[in-house]
């Protein structure tokens, strides 16, 4: 139960905070902006520093008093415009040491990364360099598992086993972040058996 606490109070702030990003004078209808050449130069010229100095002390308010009042505890980093408006660290890096978290913390993305790795895909096969069709074998040679292609990982129809259970036996410090080259290499290895077949 605490957890869905946590994810409904996590699901609050950001939307806060886009509600918050998505206030705007007629005048800054970005919308206005779509169909002109020089849209980028647009939007930056839209920048207004007091404005975005008043919503830095808004956004700080707001996240000191989450983190005082329900123990919020992660790193915001919001833009405006194509300009940072608030950057701010709240709570610990590490509980058990209490070692303070900073901006420049890291933090393993999960799933926040899959939208990026799906556009990065579809911008390669749009370029021709890949088709997602693909077997994963074209660019991992000795990855174990033959027939699975882009298209299946991209929709989650590959049957590859979840890595956060198979490493848990051969990954020796829990503790440590694993990357996906370490994630490629472990499967290579010790070819964990597949859920079910790709497709």
């Amino acid at each position: 139960m605490n957890r869905l606490h946590s994810f409904f109070r996590f699901c609050r702030v950001v939307g806060l905070c886009f509600l918050f990003s998505c206030t705007q004078s007629s005048s800054d209808k970005l919308s206005d902006l779509v169909d002109d050449s020089a849209q980028y130069h647009k939007i930056v010229a839209l920048y207004n520093p007091e404005k975005a100095q008043k919503q830095q002390h808004q956004l700080d308010s707001l996240f000191r008093a989450l983190q005082k009042k329900k123990g919020f505890n992660g790193t915001v980093l919001i833009t405006q415009y194509n300009k940072v408006i608030y950057r701010g660290a709240f709570g610990y890096a590490d509980f058990s040491k209490k070692d303070t978290l900073t901006t420049h913390n890291s933090f393993q993305l999960a799933s926040v990364s899959k939208q990026f790795t799906a556009m990065a895909v579809m911008m390669l096969q749009e370029a021709g360099k890949l088709n997602y069709e693909d077997e994963v074998q074209r660019f991992f040679p000795d990855f174990p598992y033959k027939g699975i292609t882009i298209r299946h990982l991209l929709t989650h129809r590959s049957g590859l086993p979840n890595y956060t259970y198979f490493t848990e036996k051969y990954w020796p410090d829990r503790k440590a972040f694993i990357s996906n080259e370490e994630v490629v290499r472990l499967m290579t290895e010790h070819k964990p058996a597949i859920y079910y077949p790709p497709g």
